[in-house]
């Protein structure tokens, strides 16, 4: 939880490129992975929280890093039944996609999902 609140106050609040704070989007997705190990380990049935790993979601720029982010929403998603990490997939997509567009490479994500009246809710 705490480095995803240092990428969200670097990229909402401070306005950095999405590029410096890779280092933090790795680190997240590593510990999201750990504590998947940890509940396992200890059969905790529990359900995962999808903040963290929507915020590094949205400013991961490696495709691996979005695979492994995508697939643990997913995998969150099944093994909950709970629809918000589903939600969170879907708006990812729409963030990477309209990135990958000329100019829009650094856009904000929640000035991306504004233009999606089905994911406002998540801004």
């Amino acid at each position: 939880m705490y480095k995803a609140l240092i990428v969200y106050f670097y990229r909402s609040v401070r306005d950095v490129n999405a590029t410096i704070l890779q280092f933090y989007v790795k680190q997240i997705i590593d510990h999201l992975f750990e504590y998947d190990k940890k509940k396992e380990k200890h059969m905790d049935q529990s359900a995962n929280t999808c903040w963290p790993g929507f915020i590094a979601g949205c400013e991961a720029l490696d495709p691996k890093l979005r695979e492994q982010i995508s697939d643990w929403l997913e995998r969150s998603g099944r093994s909950t039944g709970i629809r918000m990490f589903i939600v969170a997939l879907e708006a990812l997509q729409k963030v990477w996609q309209t990135r990958s567009l000329p100019g829009m490479q650094n856009a904000p994500w929640n000035r991306v999902l504004e233009g999606f009246s089905e994911l406002r809710v998540l801004v």
